[in-house]
């Protein structure tokens, strides 16, 4: 089974189908990065923000965006969690690495 599996991959690799997401897998990747660096900068900015907005603007300081609004897990939890206006309502899985962030 698992050598079938494999072989469907590396077919719908080499044809340009493009892969298939998994948030989750994503999302554990993110997480560990860094030796969970994304964590730690969470933790800074819960601490001194007081909205979400403040928790925004923190973690785009440390290198992390918000994640887009979408149909995928976690963004609808997420944007829900935005809304609300509460900074320690918003997980750092909210979060997403930014190469092009000022910091």
């Amino acid at each position: 089974m698992r050598t079938l599996v494999t072989a469907l991959v590396v077919a719908a690799a080499c044809s340009g189908v493009p892969s298939p997401r998994f948030p989750q897998v994503e999302q554990a990747a993110q997480a560990t990065h860094g030796g969970g660096e994304r964590y730690r900068a969470h933790q800074r900015c819960v601490a001194v923000a007081k909205t979400v907005d403040d928790l925004v603007d923190c973690m785009r300081y440390e290198g992390y965006g918000f994640i887009a609004r979408g149909p995928d897990y976690p963004s609808p939890e997420c944007w829900s969690v935005r809304s609300s206006g509460a900074a320690t309502d918003a997980p750092p899985h909210c979060f997403e690495h930014s190469p092009d962030a000022p910091h």
